[in-house]
């Protein structure tokens, strides 16, 4: 098992096992004092007063065997068995996983009358718990995925674009490579949502969208910044490859027909590349001026951020 998987198997055991009362559980620290239990645990040793704070030989003294020390586990953190008798005789085999801090958490049950099938039992368990570790993990890439994806294109939202960003021209910085943008804005959407209602606005994005992931290479990032605005990371990319990736898209997008043979939806996009000294704001800022300066000459064209003035320098 994996490191992380391996943390995140001890702390949903931890949790799932503290609030069961089929099993015995209990948290100690180095020390082998008590942090936790649960019912089980006061349930068989028949615990008078508060387990919490006091040492694990006030349950299972040295009298009858005991080991003095709890080793939480081995090497890979595997768990480690071991077999305590209680004040009144009783025998129980209690697995001590490790924990932050040096804690440990025993898990087990009650060995009479069945050794063997009080290890049947710890072992499907373990599976189990591990089976819901997995489904545990696929719901929150789920969730992750959920928070990260605009809803109506499917693609990367505003934030997780601009967090993509970031990590970007880190990479392009370190790796003294080009990272290019395409900034993309559908013309005439109003008249579109006016004409043919919102569901028609919403089909032309879907298929723009679709459209952008499907001419994306591997390595560019797509996303939906909102309304009918687009993006396109393309990292190792140099303006004049960029205008060719961004003329290409822009013909693509001209002939697509979601809504009918006869209307046509364009789009004007705007590019720019990062230069080594500027933030992301300021890279998207000239892209951004590509772009207005793309609608203002007509609209369904690609405009290069070389090709008109900086808005950093143009007040």
């Amino acid at each position: 098992m994996h490191q992380a998987d391996t943390a995140d198997f001890q702390r949903a055991l931890h949790d799932f096992a503290l609030a069961s009362g089929h099993i015995v559980a209990l948290e100690i620290d180095a020390t082998g004092r008590i942090l936790d239990y649960n019912k089980g645990f006061s349930f068989a040793v028949a615990a008078a007063g508060e387990p919490r704070g006091q040492p694990l030989q006030a349950f299972f003294p040295p009298q009858k065997g005991n080991p003095s020390e709890i080793v939480p586990g081995l090497p890979g953190g595997l768990a480690v068995p071991y077999r305590l008798v209680s004040w009144d005789g009783q025998a129980f085999l209690l697995f001590a996983y490790p924990l932050a801090e040096e804690h440990a958490l025993l898990l087990g049950m009650r060995l009479n009358p069945d050794e063997s099938l009080a290890m049947q039992r710890m072992s499907g368990l373990t599976t189990e718990m591990g089976n819901l570790l997995r489904e545990l993990r696929r719901a929150n890439r789920r969730i992750l995925d959920l928070a990260r994806t605009d809803a109506l294109t499917g693609l990367p939202n505003r934030r997780y674009f601009f967090e993509q960003l970031r990590e970007r021209v880190v990479q392009s910085q370190h790796l003294r490579r080009p990272l290019s943008v395409l900034m993309i804005d559908l013309d005439h959407f109003k008249q579109v949502n006016d004409r043919f209602g919102h569901a028609g606005g919403d089909a032309v994005l879907r298929s723009i969208a679709a459209l952008l992931r499907e001419q994306a290479r591997a390595g560019d990032f797509p996303g939906r910044l909102g309304g009918e605005e687009l993006a396109l990371l393309l990292p190792g990319t140099d303006a004049e490859q960029a205008r060719r990736v961004a003329e290409r898209l822009r013909a693509d997008m001209a002939g697509l027909r979601p809504l009918g043979d006869e209307n046509a939806v364009t789009a004007s996009i705007g590019v720019a590349t990062h230069r080594s000294d500027e933030s992301e704001d300021a890279f998207l800022a000239r892209a951004d001026a590509a772009l207005y300066a793309a609608k203002t000459a007509g609209r369904n064209r690609v405009v290069v951020a070389g090709d008109v003035a900086d808005p950093a320098t143009s007040n």
